[in-house]
C-alpha cells in the first residue's frame, strides 16, 4: 500500500496561486489545494491585529515528502521574516483517484 504525507504551508495572502502553479509546472504535483484564512492576534500594549493568509496543502507519496517539503520551504519564502510556516503530517490513509478525462 502506497504511503502518503500531507504538507501544509501557511503563507501571506496573494501567494498561493503562484506556489500552486510552480508545484504543478516544475514538480508535477497534481494533488494540492489552497484556501484563504484570517487570524486575529493580541499583541503587547493591548493592540489587536487582524491578518490574512493563504493555506496550501499538498498530498505527496511519503518517499518524496522530504524533498518536496524543502522545495516548498524555498519556493514559498518561509525562511524570510513574516514568510509563514510549513509542517508535514503522516497520513493514516489516502487513495489516489484517476484524473477525469477532459
Amino acid at each position: 500500500m502506497q504511503r502518503y504525507k500531507s504538507i501544509t504551508c501557511v503563507i501571506p495572502s496573494g501567494q498561493a496561486l503562484k506556489l500552486l502553479e510552480r508545484l504543478q509546472n516544475e514538480y508535477g504535483v497534481t494533488s494540492a489545494y489552497a484556501h484563504h484564512a484570517r487570524d486575529i492576534a493580541a499583541h503587547s500594549g493591548g493592540r489587536t491585529i487582524a491578518d490574512e493568509s493563504e493555506i496550501v496543502t499538498v498530498l505527496v507519496p511519503a518517499e518524496d515528502a522530504d524533498r518536496l517539503f524543502e522545495l516548498m520551504y524555498q519556493a514559498a519564502g518561509i525562511g524570510a521574516p513574516e514568510g509563514g510556516l510549513i509542517f508535514m503530517e503522516r497520513m493514516l490513509a489516502a487513495r489516489a483517484s484517476p484524473v477525469p478525462e477532459a
